[in-house]
């Protein structure tokens, strides 16, 4: 009779890479069980697609400077955090992102967004900061490109845990559009949006057919395939089986 603790699970490997075209012809060629690295797919989807965008990267340039203007200035810091105080805001450093990481990015502006009041009556005081500062149109703009990248953010934190499984790659992907369509009607942010929504179906095009993704989040059961349409469904079963 057996039991659970004499079952052998069965075992294959998988090789993960990053986008680089002369590694993913290796893995075609030499016929290996592969994927591509789901955090380099998403940093190349925002980084190239999202960040590029003028209005967003003006944003970008015009707060990489107002964050610089504090990170070189210990009075103005100093100031910062005596306003923060009293407007009884949390007594935050401003961030300053490295342009190669989309994500700390992400941060310096969610920690702009935490203390815009706190910056903006900074500045309206200080003298040597009155080329500085941000329209309306940007610091709402800054609001929006925020709650849209907020999920990207979570979703690179679970993926790159120890304990990360290729399971969640195809319910995060279909969470994230689904989230993105609810605000693609916003006329304030829709084209950004939508460079999202596309730049997403560019870098995982096939992601939905590919079996090895499906059987994975199809034997996870915290997902099972309730994530798939009835037409994908149907294709994947007769594909496996």
């Amino acid at each position: 009779m057996l039991s659970a603790r004499n079952v052998e699970p069965a075992k294959f490997h998988l090789t993960v890479h990053d986008n680089a075209a002369n590694v993913m012809k290796v893995m075609r060629d030499a016929e290996l069980l592969h994927v591509s690295c789901f955090a380099h797919s998403l940093q190349l989807c925002l980084h190239d697609d999202v960040l590029s965008q003028q209005s967003v990267a003006d944003l970008v340039n015009e707060s990489r400077k107002m964050v610089g203007h504090f990170k070189h200035s210990s009075s103005a810091t100093t100031r910062l955090h005596a306003i923060q105080k009293d407007i009884s805001l949390p007594v935050h450093q401003l961030t300053q992102d490295v342009p190669t990481r989309w994500n700390s990015t992400y941060m310096m502006l969610e920690r702009l967004t935490e203390q815009k009041r706190a910056v903006n009556l900074y500045l309206t005081e200080a003298d040597n900061a009155k080329h500085l500062g941000l329209t309306t149109y940007q610091w709402t703009l800054m609001a929006r490109v925020v709650k849209n990248l907020r999920p990207f953010d979570q979703l690179t934190a679970e993926i790159s845990a120890a304990d990360a499984c290729l399971s969640i790659t195809l319910p995060a992907v279909q969470a994230i559009l689904l989230f993105l369509e609810k605000d693609a009607v916003d006329t304030r942010i829709k084209k950004t949006v939508s460079e999202i929504m596309s730049s997403l179906k560019n870098h995982f095009p096939r992601l939905f057919d590919e079996t090895v993704y499906c059987v994975t989040s199809a034997l996870d059961p915290r997902f099972k395939p309730a994530f798939l349409d009835d037409k994908r469904l149907r294709e994947n079963e007769s594909r496996c089986g």
